[in-house]
C-alpha cells in the first residue's frame, strides 16, 4: 500500500501544479494545495490512483477534456515530441527529438523509434527473429512487441529516454561504436584556408635599414560526396618562396576501415621510416574504429630571448612560422602533415642570431587488441624537395594483427630497383610494468658510387607505460643500427649526392648514416605539487664523431592561484657546441583589480651568462574573452639593454588577426598577422575562423548574430551561418547555440544537434528558428473559452501547445495572420480554427503580447 501511496503522490505533482498555474479562482488555487499537503502527509487520502475530473472543470464537461484525462494517464505528460537524452542499458548513446505516443490501453507513453535507431544503439539487427524480419525502416512504438523483457521508460523531470534491452540482443561490439550507417559525409564545399604572417624590422644603423619577411600557408581543397581534394602549399619570402608541399585526393571506405589516398603523402612510420611519396595508399584508419587512439601530434617546447621568429621545417618544407614573446613558448597547432618525422625548429633572434634544434616525433610500442589489425599498402615514387635527390619507385607493405595473451605480431615488406628491406617484430603486453616491442629489419642496397651491395641489420626496441599509482606516463624508444652497411631508404638515395647546405644546421643528415639513437620522454603528475615534463633523444652517426642531441626539461605548478615554469634545454649537434637555455616563469592573477588578466615575471639565460629579465601584463577581454593581449617590458645584461614589446590576439567570426610590435637598442620590429578561411558551399560563401580537418557548416536562415557554443568567438553572420571549424571525425559531436543570443522576436525549437562526420567532411546543420511575436492568445468558442486541455497547433507546423483555464495559450514564433488549429475532442464540433495576428494585442507584458482571438 506504501508503494502505490508514494505512486499516486509523485502523480498528484504535475496536475496541481498546472491547475494551480491556471486556475482565476485564488480560493480555488488556494483549495488545490491544502489538498495537495493533505494528501502529502495521510496515506488515507491518496490511496486511489483515479483522477475525479469534474473536480477540474471550469465550464466544460468532463467528458471533453480528453487531453486533460491523457495528462493524468501518462504522468503529467501529454504525447508529442521531445527533446530528450536517451540511455540504453543506463549507458547515454543519444541526444534528439523524440515522438511518444500513447499505447494501446493509455497506460504510458511510447517512444517511436525506428528499427535503423535502434540498431545504431547497439541493439543487434537480427537479435530476434521477429527484429528481424523487419526492414530497417520499420517504425517500432514499442519494443517489447519485438525484444522480450525489453522495456523503456521516459522520465519527464529529466527529458531522459531509459531503454532496456537483454544482453543477448544487444551488439557486444557496440561500446563506443557508431554505426557506418550515421556516418555523414557532408556537403559539397571549396574553400581556402589561410595562414599569414610577416614582420617589419628597421635595424638602426645609421641609415634606418628596412627588412620585410612574409610567410603565407595556403590549405585549399574540394569536398565531393565522400572525395576529399586537398592542395598544401607555403611562400616564404626571401627563402624557398612558393612551394606545393602536397596535392592529394582521398576518401573513407567504410566498408574496409581504411582510407585510400592519391598523389602526395607519407608513408606509415610505425615499421618503416616514414618518407613521403607520390602514388596511391590504401590504409586503415584507426579513428572509424571504437576507442582507438588519434594521430600523434608533438608539442613543440623553446625560449626566445626576444620578440623572436620560430619556424618549422620538415623534410625541407616550411610548414609554420610565427613570432613568439621574450621567454619559455610552445607550438600546439601545426598543421596535420607534422606527423611525418623529426622537425628542425629555428629561432630567429630580434638582432638576427638564429639557435636551431631537433624535435623528435614520439615513438610507442607497436600492439593491437587481439583480433584487430592494421595494414597499410603503398605504391608510388619516392618525393624530396631537393631537385637534386633521385625519386626512384617504390613499394611498400605492412601488417600488424593482434593476437591473444597481449602477444602482437607485425611485419613489413619495401622494395626498389636500388633497395630492399624486410621487418618483422612482436609487440608483449606486460601487464603490470607496461608493454614492449622489439623487431628487426635487414635492408640492402645498390649505390651508385660502390660495385657490392650494401647489407645490414638494425634492431629497434620500444617501451611504454602510464605509472597509475604514480600518474607517470613514460615512453622509452632505443634504436641500435648493428652493422656500418645499413640504409634506411632515405638514406641509400641521398648517400651519393655528397651535397650540403652551409645554411643548414642539420645538412650532414643527409649524407651520413644512423648508428644509434635513444629517445625518452616523460610525463610526471604530483598532485597539488604540479608537473614534471622530460623529452630528448640521442643519435650518432658512422661517419661522424660527436653527437646530435636535444634535452628540454620543465616543471610546472601552482599556488594560491599563481603559476609557475621552469624549463630547461639543451642541444648539440656533431659540428657544433651545446647550447644550453634556462628561464623561469611566473603569472600572479589581477582577478581582484583586472578581470582575466595576470601579471607576469620571467627569468631566461644561456650558458656563457646572457641573461634577460622581464616583466609584463596579459590577458583577455571582451565580451567572450576572443581578445587576448600581453605587454612585456625587458632588461638584458652585457649591452644588450632594454627592449620591449606588446602583442594582441582578435578571435573572430570571420578569422583571427594578431599584431606585436618590439624595439630594443639596435631595432624595431612590427609584426602581424591573419588566419581564417573562406567557405564557398551550396548555400553561398562564409568567411570562418582557421578550418581544421572536420568542420560544421550551421545554418540558421535569417538569425544574425546567434552565437555559437560550440567554439570562442564564433556568431552567425548576416544570413545566419558560421562555421564551427574543428569536429571530430567518426565521433558523435554536438553542436549548439546559445539562446540567450537570439533576437527577442526569435526562438529555437532545438539548440542542440549531433552529427558524425567523415575524415575531411563539412556537415551541414540546420536549425529551425521560428520568427516573431510571442504571445498569450486568449480563445473562445461560441462566446465561451475554449476547454482546459485542448491542444492548439500552428498550421503546417509541429509547434504545439496545451490551453490552459480561461482559454488561454502561450504560443512562439507568431507571424501575422497565423491559423491555429485547436482541438478537444474526436469530434468536428470539438475542433476549431482560430486566426491570430500579433498586431490585435491590446496590451503587452514585457515581451509578452496579449491577444484575443474567436474561434470557429
Amino acid at each position: 500500500m506504501r508503494s502505490e501511496y508514494t505512486e499516486n503522490k509523485n502523480r498528484l505533482i504535475p496536475a496541481v501544479l498546472v491547475c494551480f498555474l491556471f486556475a482565476k479562482d485564488w480560493l480555488f488555487s488556494l483549495s488545490l494545495v491544502v489538498f495537495f499537503l493533505l494528501c502529502w502527509h495521510a496515506d488515507y487520502a491518496c490511496a486511489q490512483e483515479v483522477y475525479n475530473l469534474k473536480a477540474l472543470e471550469t465550464g466544460a464537461p468532463a467528458e471533453n477534456l480528453d487531453a486533460v484525462k491523457r495528462f493524468a494517464e501518462n504522468d503529467g505528460v501529454i504525447p508529442g515530441t521531445y527533446l530528450v537524452d536517451i540511455y540504453i542499458n543506463r549507458q547515454k548513446v543519444d541526444h534528439r527529438e523524440v515522438q511518444f505516443k500513447v499505447n494501446d490501453d493509455h497506460s504510458a507513453l511510447n517512444p517511436v523509434l525506428t528499427k535503423a535507431d535502434l540498431i545504431a544503439m547497439g541493439v543487434k539487427a537480427n537479435g530476434t527473429k521477429k527484429l528481424g524480419n523487419l526492414p530497417d525502416s520499420a517504425v517500432i512504438s514499442s519494443i517489447a512487441d519485438y525484444i522480450a523483457d525489453a522495456s523503456s521508460l521516459f522520465e519527464v523531470e529529466t527529458l531522459s529516454l531509459y531503454i532496456s534491452v537483454p544482453q543477448v540482443a544487444m551488439d557486444n561490439t557496440a561500446s563506443g561504436y557508431v554505426d557506418p550507417k550515421l556516418w555523414d559525409n557532408g556537403i559539397a564545399m571549396l574553400f581556402s584556408n589561410y595562414a599569414f604572417s610577416g614582420s617589419e624590422t628597421w635595424q638602426k644603423n645609421g641609415n634606418q635599414q628596412r627588412e620585410e619577411n612574409h610567410y603565407l600557408n595556403l590549405n585549399n581543397g574540394i569536398n565531393l560526396g565522400a572525395w576529399r581534394f586537398r592542395n598544401y602549399s607555403s611562400y616564404t619570402q626571401g627563402g624557398e618562396g612558393w612551394q606545393s608541399i602536397n596535392t592529394y585526393a582521398q576518401r573513407s571506405i567504410a566498408a574496409l576501415g581504411s582510407q585510400v589516398t592519391l598523389g602526395d603523402a607519407y608513408t606509415n612510420g610505425d615499421i618503416f621510416d616514414s618518407v613521403q611519396f607520390r602514388g596511391v595508399k590504401l590504409e586503415t584508419d584507426d579513428n572509424m574504429r571504437p576507442y582507438s587512439m588519434s594521430g600523434f601530434a608533438p608539442v613543440i617546447h623553446g625560449t626566445a630571448q626576444s620578440n623572436a621568429q620560430v619556424t618549422v621545417k620538415q623534410n625541407g618544407y616550411v610548414i609554420y612560422q610565427s613570432y613568439v614573446s621574450p621567454g619559455p613558448f610552445e607550438i600546439r597547432d601545426l598543421s596535420p602533415i607534422s606527423a611525418g618525422g623529426d622537425m628542425e625548429v629555428t629561432v630567429k633572434e630580434a638582432d638576427g642570431t638564429e639557435r636551431s634544434f631537433i624535435q623528435a616525433t614520439a615513438s610507442v610500442p607497436i600492439m593491437r587488441r587481439e583480433g584487430s589489425f592494421a595494414y597499410s599498402v603503398v605504391g608510388g615514387e619516392y618525393r624530396s624537395s631537393n631537385s637534386n635527390t633521385d625519386n626512384p619507385q617504390f613499394g611498400e607493405a605492412t601488417l600488424i594483427y593482434g593476437l591473444s595473451h597481449g602477444i602482437t605480431l607485425y611485419g613489413g615488406v619495401m622494395g626498389a630497383e636500388m633497395y630492399r628491406s624486410a621487418a618483422l617484430g612482436m609487440g608483449i603486453d606486460l601487464g603490470a610494468i607496461g608493454s614492449i616491442s622489439t623487431d628487426v629489419t635487414t635492408a640492402s642496397a645498390t649505390l651508385k658510387n660502390q660495385v657490392e651491395e650494401a647489407k645490414g641489420q638494425s634492431w629497434r626496441m620500444q617501451y611504454a607505460k602510464n605509472f597509475t599509482a604514480t600518474d607517470t606516463s613514460l615512453t622509452l624508444a632505443s634504436y641500435r643500427y648493428s652493422t656500418q652497411d645499413y640504409y634506411t631508404f632515405e638514406e641509400a638515395i641521398r648517400s651519393d649526392r655528397g651535397e650540403s647546405d652551409d645554411n643548414d644546421t642539420f645538412a650532414y643528415r643527409d649524407t651520413n648514416t644512423k648508428h644509434r639513437r635513444l629517445q625518452v620522454s616523460i610525463d610526471q603528475s604530483m598532485g597539488k605539487w604540479g608537473s614534471f615534463y622530460l623529452s630528448g633523444y640521442q643519435q650518432d652517426y658512422w661517419q661522424l664523431d660527436g653527437v646530435e642531441r636535444s634535452l628540454n626539461a620543465g616543471y610546472n605548478t601552482s599556488w594560491a592561484g599563481i603559476t609557475w615554469n621552469v624549463n630547461f634545454s639543451h642541444t648539440k649537434t656533431p659540428q657544433s657546441d651545446s647550447d644550453n637555455q634556462f628561464s623561469l616563469s611566473v603569472s600572479i592573477p589581477l582577478d581582484r583589480w583586472l578581470s582575466n588578466a595576470w601579471a607576469s615575471y620571467s627569468y631566461s639565460g644561456d650558458k656563457s651568462g646572457k641573461s634577460r629579465n622581464s616583466v609584463g601584463l596579459n590577458g583577455t577581454t571582451l565580451k567572450d574573452n576572443n581578445l587576448s593581449y600581453n605587454i612585456q617590458e625587458n632588461m638584458g645584461n652585457q649591452g644588450e639593454g632594454n627592449s620591449a614589446n606588446a602583442s594582441a590576439t582578435y578571435r573572430g567570426t570571420y578569422g583571427v588577426a594578431t599584431t606585436g610590435y618590439s624595439y630594443d637598442k639596435d631595432s624595431k620590429q612590427l609584426n602581424y598577422g591573419l588566419q581564417g578561411a573562406v567557405v564557398i558551399h551550396p548555400h553561398g560563401v562564409t568567411l570562418s575562423q582557421p578550418l581544421g580537418d572536420t568542420s560544421v557548416l550551421i545554418r540558421v536562415p535569417d538569425v544574425a548574430g546567434a552565437k555559437i557554443s560550440s567554439g570562442t568567438g564564433i556568431y552567425t553572420d548576416w544570413r545566419g551561418y558560421a562555421v564551427v571549424p574543428y569536429a571530430t571525425a567518426f565521433r558523435r559531436n554536438r553542436v549548439s547555440l546559445d539562446t540567450r543570443s537570439l533576437p527577442k522576436n526569435t526562438d529555437i525549437q532545438e539548440s542542440v544537434q549531433e552529427v558524425i562526420p567523415t575524415q575531411g567532411a563539412l556537415v551541414l546543420v540546420n536549425f529551425d528558428a521560428r520568427m516573431g511575436a510571442r504571445v498569450l492568445v486568449t480563445l473562445t468558442y461560441h462566446g465561451k473559452p475554449v476547454p482546459f486541455g485542448a491542444t492548439a497547433t500552428l498550421d503546417n507546423s509541429n509547434y504545439a501547445s496545451l490551453v490552459g483555464d480561461g482559454g488561454q495559450v502561450y504560443m512562439t514564433g507568431i507571424a501575422d495572420n497565423q491559423n491555429l488549429h485547436v482541438k478537444w475532442g474526436s469530434t468536428t464540433s470539438e475542433q476549431c480554427r482560430a486566426d491570430i495576428n500579433p498586431h490585435d494585442s491590446q496590451q503587452q507584458l514585457s515581451a509578452l503580447l496579449l491577444v484575443t482571438a474567436e474561434c470557429h
